[in-house]
């Protein structure tokens, strides 16, 4: 084997890295939207929960059952500051999905970067070893 396929190899390896790398980040990516559907799901069952609350509020202060009304527009209050603590929740990952898709740009370029190196340091004669394992890359492509 000459140093020209070793470098060929070491070179692919370094893309292969950085291919798995990408499908990481992009599993990160979808796992921290996955917890914000989550997080939205539970926003709207609160918004339901508080709006019920108010609604009961309203009845028992139109009864005029003041201090039962008073007592549902508190855990109203403690609702909606679930709502708020969920809402912060939901910007911070979207903070952190931005700097995640900031990192995967750059991956992708590297990565992109790295296919013109080896393509560049491909061998000149190739072995059937070679010309299979282009074969399966294509297929995957």
């Amino acid at each position: 084997m000459s140093e020209e396929k070793i470098n060929y190899y070491k070179l692919l390896e370094q893309q292969y890295d950085l291919e798995i790398k990408k499908y990481e980040l992009l599993k990160q990516i979808n796992d921290l939207d996955r917890k914000i559907a989550q997080l939205y799901k539970k926003v709207a069952k609160d918004n339901q929960k508080l709006q019920q609350q108010l609604i009961k509020a309203q009845e028992l202060r139109n009864q005029g059952l003041d201090d039962k009304a008073f007592k549902e527009e508190v855990s109203s209050k403690k609702i909606e500051a679930q709502i708020a603590q969920k809402e912060l929740k939901i910007r911070e990952l979207n903070r952190k999905i931005k700097k995640k898709e900031e990192d995967l740009k750059q991956l992708e370029d590297e990565l992109a970067e790295m296919k013109k190196r080896v393509e560049a340091a491909k061998p000149k004669e190739e072995s059937m070893a070679d010309e299979q394992l282009e074969e399966h890359e294509e297929d995957y492509q």
